[in-house]
This record gives structure tokens, sequence and C-alpha cells, in this order.
């Protein structure tokens, strides 16, 4: 049972059966079963732009339009929202690390920004290129166990190692 609101982004969840899908226009998540059944509707949240589930337990991290980092968490039927982490001027791409930190690709800054769990800010994991030139906007991030890829708007991808 898909919704008719325009879904903004999607993500696995720790439960192999289901997914995570942002609401375009009318905010929120829906968490879907993977045989399109409706589970849980995570209401009210402001419309996610990207969504990206942790490895461990049943989070999903988004970017608002409001430029900041939201954290649910749907334990025991019950759902946690946490909007109290830090701001990111223009996030435009998240990953999770295996780890459980979360990497921000910010377009403004054209850095990658490395945050705890609990969203306190750790610093710039990587920054390109040096201050007061410059650069190529990043766009999108994804990392793995070992490198995380980070795209830009107009030119490269380029490889970080972990």
């Amino acid at each position: 049972m898909w919704t008719k609101c325009p879904y903004s982004s999607v993500t696995t969840t720790a439960d192999p059966h289901a997914l995570a899908v942002g609401k375009f226009r009318s905010g929120g998540v829906d968490l879907i079963t993977t045989t399109g059944q409706l589970s849980h509707q995570l209401d009210p949240l402001l419309p996610p732009s990207h969504m990206e589930a942790s490895k461990f337990g049943r989070y999903v991290f988004m970017t608002t339009d409001r430029n900041t980092i939201a954290k649910l968490e749907l334990v025991d039927q019950a759902v946690e929202f946490d909007s109290t982490v830090r701001e990111i001027k223009c996030p435009d791409g998240l990953a999770v690390l295996p780890t459980g930190e979360i990497v921000v690709a910010d377009f403004l800054s054209r850095s990658l920004h490395l945050l705890q769990p609990n969203g306190k800010w750790l610093g710039r994991l990587w920054h390109h290129p040096a201050d007061g030139e410059v650069g190529d906007r990043l766009s999108s991030v994804s990392c793995d166990d070992e490198v995380c890829v980070t795209c830009t708007w107009q030119g490269p991808a380029y490889v970080l190692q972990i």
C-alpha cells in the first residue's frame, strides 16, 4: 500500500523486510514493508530530503529544508524524534559510518562534516580545496567500511580513505 504523497528519499532499515521513505510534500516518514504494506507513519516531521539508516539499530537520519540533521528511532513500536542535532549550513547528502558516526556533505562550505551518533560535531572530515579558494560544491556522499565517496555539483567525484 503505497501512499499517494510523492516520496523524496528511501533507505533500508535494521529490519531487512522494511524500508523507510520520506514524504515530499506533507513531511514525515513512512515505514513500509518490502511487500508494499504500510507498517508505521512517523509524523509530524518536516519533509526529509535525504535519509540514511544506521547499520546498528532502527535509526534513520535525514536532512530537512531547515538545514538540520534529525534522528528518528523506532523502538518497540514507540517513536523517538531528536531534532537537537547540530545545524549544518546546507546539507545536501549524508551517510552513516559502520561505527555510527554521521558524515554530512555541506553544499555551501564545500566540506564533509563528521558528527557523533548523538549529533555532536566532531569537525570537518575533509575540505577541498584549501580555505579561501573557490571550488566545487559537494552534492552527495556515500560511505562504507573503508572509504567515503563524495560527488561535486559540476566536477569530479573524490574518494576519501577513512
